[in-house]
């Protein structure tokens, strides 16, 4: 830490624009060097990091039953995109998902 720096929030305070600075500045300094203990920190991480995970894969997965059962999934995946925040959306897009398959029947002479 700079002698200015201690002075100013340590010493006396005259009021001067100098002073008033100098604080900012100081105190600018130790926001960003405060951090959280690393353990902490890494560990909130992480969770926040599976929640989120789990989350997406929970939003989207009635596009993900579409696709893997082989009905038109690109409507179902637009559906879900964009009105899967509404509850009404995502039961939508679910019932849509779980439609029945298409049949193709080839016919032989």
């Amino acid at each position: 830490m700079s002698t200015l720096f201690h002075r100013n929030c340590h010493g006396p305070n005259d009021g001067s624009v100098a002073n008033a600075v100098a604080d900012v500045g100081y105190i600018l300094a130790m926001e960003m060097y405060q951090s959280e203990p690393v353990d902490r920190s890494w560990t909130a991480t992480k969770v926040v990091a599976i929640i989120v995970a789990i989350a997406t894969g929970l939003y989207m997965l009635p596009w993900a039953i579409a696709a893997v059962r082989d009905v038109p999934h690109w409507s179902v995946f637009w559906v879900n995109l964009l009105l899967g925040w509404t509850i009404i959306g995502w039961i939508v897009a679910l019932v849509l998902a779980l439609r029945a398959q298409r049949r193709v029947i080839v016919v032989t002479d």
